[in-house]
Formats: structure tokens, sequence, C-alpha cells
């Protein structure tokens, strides 16, 4: 056997179990403001929402997230994710979590508390269909 051929579907299986996590995130309940994230391919795209309209003297709807949609690339390490964005905005780190079959995005806050307590943040971000 060629050492190439062998190699194949090992690297289908790494590439799988990298692409597993992709898809959209956002809060596992019904969330008034909140954030929605992408992951693909190494690439991201986060923006933020809200029910909430801001209207200023001048009669125009303000944008209250002006800086989003963000996007960018980001680096998994270990459970980590750091985000690198095209522009100057500041982003947290997030921690990928699976949990049974299903992905999470924890804040370092929520993430920290699983790891101690067990207990899962509610209106976690989450991987897929959203309500």
């Amino acid at each position: 056997m060629h050492p190439r051929l062998a190699l194949t579907p090992t690297l289908g299986i790494i590439l799988t179990a990298c692409a597993s996590h992709s898809g959209v995130y956002a809060p596992d309940c019904i969330a008034y403001a909140g954030d929605r994230i992408e992951l693909d391919d190494g690439r991201f795209a986060w923006d933020k929402f809200t029910d909430q309209v801001e209207i200023n003297a001048e009669g125009e709807r303000v944008d209250r997230y002006p800086d989003y949609p963000v996007s960018g690339r980001y680096l998994l390490s270990g459970d980590r994710v750091r985000f690198i964005a095209e522009t100057d905005v500041s982003l947290p780190e997030l921690y990928l979590v699976k949990r049974g079959r299903q992905h999470y995005l924890l804040t370092t806050a929520q993430y920290a508390t699983w790891r101690e307590t067990g207990d899962f943040a509610n209106c976690a971000l989450i991987l897929g269909d959203h309500p």
C-alpha cells in the first residue's frame, strides 16, 4: 500500500472532526438581545442583536452596535477560541464545549462555572436550531 493512501482516511477523520463545530451559534433560549456567531473553516462572523430601538434627537434610529458585524479568523487551542478581527474591535475569548451531541460557545465566566460546579449556563450560545 502506498503511504499517501494510508494517510487519506486518517486525514478525512481529522478534517471531519474539525468541521463538526462549524455553523451558527445563537442563544439557546428566546432572547431579545445577544450574540450570533458563525464559525466556518477558520473564519468567523460575529453579530449582535436587540429588540430595543433607540431614537436620537433628530428622530433617527441609533445603531446600538456600530462596530458589528465583525469578521475575521478564529483559532482553537483546546476548548479556547481566540478571535482575530479584521478591524480594531477587541473580542473576548470564548470556549467551545461539546455537551452530549450539541456544541456550545461559552463565555469565560460560564466556562469556569461549568468546570468548577458542573452547572451549565442558561441561554448559552448553541450550534444549530434556535428557538
